[in-house]
This record gives C-alpha cells, sequence and structure tokens, in this order.
C-alpha cells in the first residue's frame, strides 16, 4: 500500500470537506434520536395510549427497514439501468426498417419475374408485412417514451439517489408535522366532539405519522449511503464511512441535549419536532449540493 506523504494538517482538512459533504447523515440521525426520545412519552402523556400500544407501534421501525432498503435499492440501480437502455427504442425502429427494405426488395424480385404477382403483392402481402410492424414499432415507443424519459430526466438532473432522498425527505417533513400535531388535527377533524373520541383519533393520526417517520427515516438514510459511496474516490471510502459515524454520534448528543435542557419536553414536542426538521433539512440541503453522481463530490477533491 502506497505511503500517505500528506502532513497531519492536510488529511484534516480533506476529512472535514468529508464532513461537509456527509453532513445529511447528521440532520437523518437528529430527527431519529428525537423520534426516539419523545415518540413513547408523547403517545402515553398526550394521546392517552395504554403500555401496550405504544411499545407496539416502535415494530413499525423494523419492518419499514425491511421494506424501503431493498425497494429503495432495485429501483435506484433500476433507474441508473434505464438510463443506459435508451437506445432500445431507436434499435427495434431501425430493425423494422430494414425489414421494411427487405420485403420491398422482395416486391421488386417478384415484380420483375411475373406482372400478375405483383399485382397479388400489391393487394396483398404488401398491407399484412408492413402494418403489423409499424404498429408494434409504434407500441414499443409508446410503451418505452414515458418511462425512458422520466429516467433520463431524473438521472441528468439528479443521478439515480437523489430523487428518492428528496421524495424521503419531504415524507418526513410531512410526517412529523403530523405526528407533532396530531391532537390539533383530530380536534379540527372532530368540532364538538367529547373528548374520548378526539383523543382516539389523534392516537390514530399519530401512529401515521409515526409509521411516515419511519418509513421516509429510511428512505433517506439508505440512499444517502450509498449517494456518499458513488461519489468520493475509492481510497476515501474508510473515511467517509467514519465522518458519517462521527456525525451521527454528534447528532445524538446534541438531540439528546436538546430534550434533557428543555423543560417539560413532551409538552413542547411541537417545538423540538421543528427543530429537528429545520436541522434536518439545512444538512441535507448541504450533502445534496456538494455531491454530483455525474462529477463526483465538490467537497471530496484534494
Amino acid at each position: 500500500m502506497p505511503r500517505d506523504h500528506r502532513t497531519f494538517g492536510e488529511r484534516s482538512l480533506v476529512f472535514l470537506r468529508l464532513c461537509t459533504l456527509s453532513l445529511g447523515s447528521f440532520g437523518v440521525m437528529f430527527a431519529w434520536t428525537v423520534q426516539f426520545a419523545l415518540a413513547t412519552p408523547f403517545l402515553r402523556q398526550t394521546l392517552g395510549a395504554d403500555v401496550v400500544s405504544s411499545h407496539t407501534v416502535w415494530i413499525l421501525g423494523p419492518i419499514s427497514g425491511l421494506i424501503v432498503a431493498p425497494t429503495i435499492g432495485y429501483l435506484s440501480d433500476k433507474l441508473g439501468s434505464l438510463q443506459t437502455s435508451t437506445t432500445t427504442p431507436a434499435t427495434s425502429s431501425s430493425h423494422g426498417r430494414a425489414n421494411r427494405n427487405r420485403g420491398a426488395f422482395n416486391a421488386n424480385s417478384n415484380n420483375a419475374s411475373n406482372n400478375d404477382s405483383h399485382e397479388n403483392a400489391d393487394q396483398g402481402n404488401e398491407p399484412s408485412l408492413r402494418q403489423p410492424r409499424r404498429i408494434v414499432s409504434t407500441q414499443s415507443t409508446s410503451q418505452h417514451g414515458i418511462m425512458y424519459r422520466f429516467a433520463r430526466f431524473c438521472y441528468q438532473t439528479l443521478g439515480k439517489r437523489k430523487p428518492f432522498i428528496i421524495l424521503g425527505a419531504i415524507g418526513l417533513v410531512i410526517s412529523m408535522a403530523v405526528f407533532s400535531s396530531s391532537p390539533l388535527v383530530a380536534a379540527a377533524l372532530l368540532p364538538g366532539s367529547d373528548s374520548k373520541a378526539v383523543q382516539h383519533l389523534a392516537f390514530i393520526i399519530g401512529v401515521i405519522g409515526f409509521a411516515g417517520v419511519d418509513f421516509s427515516l429510511n428512505t433517506v438514510m439508505w440512499p444517502l449511503r450509498a449517494l456518499l459511496s458513488d461519489v468520493v474516490r475509492p481510497s476515501q471510502q474508510h473515511a467517509v464511512q467514519s465522518s458519517i459515524s462521527v456525525l451521527s454520534a454528534g447528532a445524538e448528543l446534541c438531540a439528546s441535549l436538546l430534550v434533557a435542557l428543555i423543560p417539560q419536553a413532551v409538552s413542547q414536542v411541537g417545538t423540538i419536532y421543528g427543530v429537528a426538521m429545520g436541522i434536518f433539512v439545512v444538512t441535507l440541503t448541504v450533502s445534496l449540493i456538494t455531491c454530483d453522481e455525474h462529477k463526483g463530490s465538490l467537497a471530496a477533491q484534494t
């Protein structure tokens, strides 16, 4: 293995740049820690859930990981492979033109040998030869048109990872807002109803928001890790994974301190979740800007 002749200051600068590149993992872990710290007491004290129900909802975390991680990985790789196959419709159409040219050549040969067979070919064989091939070519183009246009747009503008990261980020912001404001949403949906009915609806809305947070966090986390591995050099793979670990640990510490320092944190869930959403959006935006799947990372350059 070749020795690294850079000074300690130069290596530290590269590591700091990699931390900037992977800053989105700080926001992801910050939001996850806030959810882990406040979800159960919020469900029990504010939404009136019993002990069994408030603990059973946590099974949604492993379920979301089992579903989202392989699904998003398959879809993102499929999106990248579709971009490399955009020449298929043109190839099929060129084969169609070649077949029609061979058919025209055969028809001309028949004309030279027999004028009567030429009339039969014009009236019978030529329509049966051309129409099915033209229909197949049109169907192939219509079937692939929207798919390939969408793949080219996503891949050329965002890449194969960022569309899913952005989708998960939008879902996370909405889900955290729904979960933290579930009592207000239930009261707005059931005006004038008794408190028990409102609390029951608030619990249902809270569970839906809780599930949305789990699924959205997984939708962001796994493509983000894959994106970071895609844009850095092979020699920087261990360093970028180390930066993710450092930022994740720092996020857990900061989120735990935030919850601990706010008095009556359960009653301030909306405020704490708002801070978490702001940190998540800012840090993830930095990562998305500094990562370019087509040109490599701007932050990882040495």
